[in-house]
């Protein structure tokens, strides 16, 4: 028999950071340039604009992409009194795809 799930996450959007409606948006998929990676934050442009991107600390050593190279990350958006926060969930080093390969793919 087969049970259907109580609990199931929402798929994470594509979408650039300047797009996001945190009433509408409960997880997002950000492809970009890692700027930096340190004090439990990640800092990415996504070709917008340089966005800060929430990580636990004691995850930050686990990232294997370094500065300046392409990372998509998913992340959960939290509305906020200076519009939205984002934290990470997923860190994916993407380095070597066809960038526009991939927003034409996607767009």
């Amino acid at each position: 028999m087969c049970m259907a799930f109580e609990y199931r996450r929402r798929a994470a959007s594509r979408k650039p950071v300047a797009k996001i409606e945190p009433e509408n948006d409960v997880r997002v998929r950000i492809l970009g340039t890692l700027l930096s990676k340190e004090g439990g934050k990640l800092v990415v442009d996504d070709g917008f604009g340089k966005h800060e991107i929430g990580l636990d600390a004691d995850y930050i050593t686990e990232v294997k992409a370094e500065e300046h190279e392409l990372v998509e990350v998913i992340a959960r958006v939290s509305p906020s009194e200076t519009g939205i926060t984002l934290q990470a969930e997923i860190i994916t080093d993407m380095t070597g795809i066809d960038t526009e390969l991939y927003r034409k793919v996607f767009q």
